[in-house]
């Protein structure tokens, strides 16, 4: 884990509340479990993924 992660339970589920508040509920957003919140210069972020279509996908 890096060494700016958070590592407090409380402190984790309250960005953990803030990222299921500003994403729509429409948005399958899939967070990592368990957590994973790093600080950064603003904030922190959430270890999180989004689905993407794959359709026409060509490598």
């Amino acid at each position: 884990m890096p060494d700016d992660a958070v590592t407090d339970p409380d402190e984790i589920a309250r960005y953990i509340a803030t990222v299921r508040e500003l994403y729509p509920k429409d948005l399958p957003i899939e967070l990592a479990h368990p957590p994973i919140v790093v600080r950064t210069p603003t904030g922190a972020r959430v270890m999180a993924w989004l689905p993407v279509e794959d359709e026409d996908l060509t490598v």
